[in-house]
């Protein structure tokens, strides 16, 4: 109760010690290093002063002195509902895209997580829907940190105003014909963004129902379609070979 800690039984060597977190305070690695978080992405270990430890003594004076930390918060709502989720998670990170910390929702749409301080970006998922980075920008395929605005919080800070509102998921459908007009089966049709060219999603075609791409955020894609035995094709009439980028 009085904060004194004693780590028994180290070999002799050298060593770095952190607090990774306290609640409302800021993780420290010693001496007098801001780690929120702890460790290794709310600091680097090596980054720390280095504590050495000799056979059978104690090393004193290895104190910390925890800073009040700031907090983040908010809320995550549906979108066209303006209702909360059934569930979200709200996931604190690093400029770098590097997790810091990570709330779950209240049945209100509610998340704060505490004990920052530095400059992060945010990011909220929920089933179903779009991804979002802070503020407001939809994710087309794994949410990137690099994309988001940044949140500098100071000791003591509070941001309660990081809300995200995440809009429904599209869907692409459609058949795979040959030249008669004739399904044809076991075609992979794929989705890939306009934006970076990178794949998304695909879906295998029937012979009987048409396929369908689902969970696809708002954005432009090219949609390709490879059957065996035939030449692939871009959605629009471009042919391509399984040599080539079909988009």
């Amino acid at each position: 109760e009085d904060g004194q800690y004693s780590i028994p039984d180290l070999p002799p060597g050298s060593y770095r010690v952190v607090v990774p977190y306290g609640g409302d305070l800021v993780g420290e690695l010693f001496d007098n290093h801001h780690c929120a978080g702890g460790p290794p992405f709310g600091c680097s270990v090596a980054s720390g002063d280095p504590v050495v430890v000799q056979d059978s003594t104690t090393t004193p004076g290895i104190d910390f002195q925890l800073v009040v930390g700031g907090h983040i918060a908010g809320r995550v709502r549906l979108v066209p509902e303006g209702t909360p989720p059934d569930s979200a998670t709200v996931r604190i990170l690093t400029p770098g895209g590097q997790d810091v910390a990570y709330d779950l929702i209240d049945p209100f749409g509610r998340y704060a997580i505490s004990g920052l301080q530095g400059e992060y970006r945010a990011i909220a998922g929920a089933s179903g829907r779009e991804g979002q980075v802070y503020d407001h920008v939809t994710c087309v395929g794994p949410c990137s940190a690099e994309l988001g605005t940044p949140i500098v919080v100071g000791p003591g800070d509070d941001r309660t105003d990081v809300d995200f509102d995440l809009p429904r998921l599209g869907a692409i459908a459609g058949q795979v014909l040959d030249s008669l007009g004739s399904p044809i089966p076991g075609a992979t049709v794929g989705a890939y963004a306009v934006s970076t060219g990178g794949f998304i999603a695909s879906a295998t075609s029937s012979a009987h129902v048409a396929y369908l791409i689902e969970s696809l955020p708002a954005g432009l894609y090219t949609v390709t379609a490879r059957p065996m035995h035939h030449e692939a094709k871009i959605w629009g009439g471009a042919t391509c070979t399984y040599s080539e980028s079909c988009f």
